[in-house]
């Protein structure tokens, strides 16, 4: 999940506000075996979370980890965009709405992520927006729809891709 603003990030207020309605995804076959863990997000209705298609891709069975090691199972899949790599699942357990928006990141704005990498729930990252570009590469146009945004991360100098 990615915050990108023009202006200086309260990133300890945006972590404290936000940081428990990021969610854990588990996904199982059908016979119960784990798939594929990753991260989601409370956005939209209460009880309607936002993660990557990649996640859920073959899964029989889905769960959600909320805060306090509390899971429950995902009621049903109510929104799918395989080419952007989107799902939207619905869920009995409500949580404190995401806000998002319809301003595309600039290069320079800075981004904080708050997610469950390989399940170390909850973590905190900080970088800037360092480039974006088309699927092949070059770079583009502010309103162009499918682009890759680049982010630098400060702390470990490692670069991760997020799609639009």
């Amino acid at each position: 999940m990615l915050f990108a603003s023009n202006d200086s990030i309260d990133i300890k207020n945006l972590y404290r506000k936000y940081n428990e309605s990021v969610v854990t995804i588990l996904s199982f076959d059908k016979k119960n075996q784990p798939l594929c863990i990753g991260s989601g997000f409370f956005a939209g209705e209460k009880n309607i979370i936002v993660t990557n298609y990649h996640v859920i891709k073959d899964a029989y069975t889905l769960k959600l980890k909320l805060s306090y090691d509390n899971v429950i199972e995902v009621d049903k899949i109510c929104g799918l965009d395989i080419e952007h790599d989107i799902v939207l699942l619905k869920s009995q357990s409500k949580g404190e709405l995401i806000p998002l928006t319809d301003k595309a990141p600039e290069i320079g704005d800075d981004i904080i992520a708050i997610g469950n990498p390989k399940g170390f729930e909850r973590t905190l990252s900080r970088g800037i927006v360092s480039g974006i570009r088309t699927e092949n590469g070059s770079i583009c146009e502010p309103n162009t729809l499918k682009r890759n945004i680049m982010c630098t991360d400060d702390l470990n100098s490692k670069q991760s891709v997020a799609r639009k």
